[in-house]
């Protein structure tokens, strides 16, 4: 039946159409439902700013294989490399995690069982996230109304 898909293949081609390499999207869309693309702070960012970042360089006219070369040589620059210096998809999608949590967008799950109650979230921890992205985006609808 030539026309029908995988859920798989449709989340590896839309991942690819936004701006990913191969091997990003084929990572992505084996670890992380649709909705979990679609609502995860952190790989809406990831995706976003790769999406600027190729059709920047499209704009500028570079090739296709121009622009892997630039895509790699990101993940050098940035040290997101394994020990054999190829590229690691997960340390890239960690500090953007990280990032998203640092900025208070995303409260990771708490951490089920007894084993783990000292690594888990504290309530303190959600709250200043949250009161940081309060101020934030308090700050930033302030620079809206000035014009900024």
């Amino acid at each position: 039946m030539a026309g029908f898909g995988t859920q798989y293949r449709y989340k590896r081609d839309a991942l690819i159409n936004r701006g990913l390499l191969d091997f990003e999207a084929r990572e992505i869309a084996r670890n992380y439902s649709m909705p979990q693309i679609r609502s995860l702070p952190y790989l809406q960012s990831v995706i976003k700013s790769r999406g600027l970042y190729v059709s920047g360089l499209r704009k500028r006219g570079y090739k296709d294989s121009e622009i892997r070369d630039r895509i790699y040589a990101l993940y050098d620059t940035r040290d997101w490399l394994t020990n054999d210096g190829k590229p690691d998809i997960w340390h890239m999608i960690r500090r953007y995690r990280k990032a998203k949590i640092d900025e208070g967008d995303y409260i990771p799950p708490k951490r089920k069982g007894s084993h783990h109650k000292t690594l888990g979230v504290s309530k303190g921890q959600v709250a200043d996230q949250k009161k940081r992205r309060r101020a934030r985006t308090a700050l930033e609808k302030y620079d809206e109304s000035r014009g900024r």
